[in-house]
């Protein structure tokens, strides 16, 4: 309508819906793969992801997830927790004697998932493309 919010100068963060939006924030961004050792980390415009191979698997993700945190705070940014959760792959003949990571950052734990969407892919636990192939099922039907 005819509401017009008052001007305020933004001293951290990137503005939302801008042009230059998305290139400022990946720049701030850019050092967050600095913060975890022995690990990757791989962005994704607003999203990252990050991986570790098993030993010691819950120990080293709990400590990144810690270190991102940290990151978060010192960058005035911060986890969200219902958008933080962990997903443990291995193949099928494995499947029973890898179990779902615990993970704990501060006061909360991290939800633990059978699958989740990564750049419009579904991907699961077991690399198979069950649950991509019930998606697309579902939205052709």
């Amino acid at each position: 309508g005819n509401n017009v919010s008052a001007k305020q100068s933004i001293k951290t963060g990137v503005p939302q819906s801008s042009i230059l939006g998305p290139l400022r924030f990946l720049s701030y961004i850019n050092d967050l793969p600095l913060t975890v050792a022995d690990s990757a980390i791989y962005l994704y415009a607003d999203d990252n992801k990050t991986g570790t191979q098993i030993p010691r698997c819950a120990d080293k993700s709990s400590h990144n997830v810690g270190q991102i945190a940290k990151w978060c705070k010192k960058n005035n940014m911060s986890l969200t927790s219902n958008k933080t959760n962990s997903m443990s792959i291995c193949n099928k003949c494995r499947l029973s004697i890898v179990e779902d990571l615990e993970i704990k950052v501060k006061h909360y734990d991290i939800e633990s998932l059978e699958y989740q969407h990564v750049l419009g892919v579904i991907v699961d636990k077991t690399l198979s493309w069950y649950f991509h192939v019930m998606w697309i099922c579902s939205k052709l039907h």
